[in-house]
């Protein structure tokens, strides 16, 4: 983390680490969120969800506007990862709801890490060129992804990073996963845990969301087989 009058200000962990052009990129991407989102205060016109999102999550590199990629994967330590067990520590200054929280992964998820070279003794994913900081180049990976990403053919349109979590959250309900699992899950304050709840139910479900996790993970594999398969009798 940064000193506190950093934090106070709002500026995101590794930002003043950053070279001047990433901040610079950064810079005038918020400004342009700002010039969108002026009009609708002008005219004293609430923004719709479905407006505001896309303007913030361009503004914050790919983000839900709360820093979840800078703050979580992005910035993942290496202390945080136990990869033998399959578990991710979060420290409550880097979640969103100031938590502590423990994130058993996959077996494809902990792939991911363990295919990674340990050029940094701190992030998992350093920046190019900074060992001070963490990845931050959402945006160019963004659009990549964009040419990949098509649904019969046709690209998808006006999707964030963000909606991975939605995806993720729809397809285990979808799967009969437990609503406060999955809320879990998200690390939201599960609604079955408002109030007199969460003083009483101590539980943090960390089997729960390992067993659904882990279904998701199965799934993902198997889109990934499918579509290698397709490739293979198109070639």
């Amino acid at each position: 983390m940064n000193a506190l009058p950093a934090r106070a200000a709002g500026i995101p962990a590794g930002f003043l680490d950053q070279t001047a052009s990433d901040r610079t990129s950064r810079a005038t991407r918020i400004l342009h969120a700002a010039d969108q989102i002026t009009p609708f205060l002008e005219r004293g016109r609430p923004i719709g969800a479905s407006a505001l999102r896309p303007i913030m999550t361009h503004a914050f590199d790919g983000s839900d506007a709360e820093g979840c990629w800078v703050w979580k994967v992005a910035a993942m330590r290496w202390s945080e990862l136990n990869l033998e067990a399959g578990t991710w520590e979060l420290s409550g200054d880097r979640t969103k709801n100031e938590e502590p929280t423990l994130i058993p992964l996959s077996t494809l998820a902990v792939s991911v890490p363990q295919s990674v070279p340990k050029t940094n003794d701190t992030f998992v994913f350093p920046a190019r060129g900074n060992e001070r900081s963490h990845f931050s180049g959402y945006a160019e990976g963004k659009k990549a992804l964009d040419g990949k990403v098509n649904i019969d053919g046709v690209a998808l349109e006006n999707w964030t990073l963000h909606d991975l979590r939605r995806t993720l959250a729809t397809n285990l309900g979808r799967r009969q996963v437990l609503p406060h699992v999955i809320e879990h899950i998200l690390n939201h304050k599960a609604a079955s845990l408002i109030d007199m709840g969460e003083i009483y139910n101590l539980y943090t479900y960390v089997k729960e969301k390992r067993e659904a996790l882990q279904m998701w993970s199965n799934h993902i594999e198997w889109l990934i087989k499918q579509a290698a398969e397709m490739d293979a009798l198109a070639a």
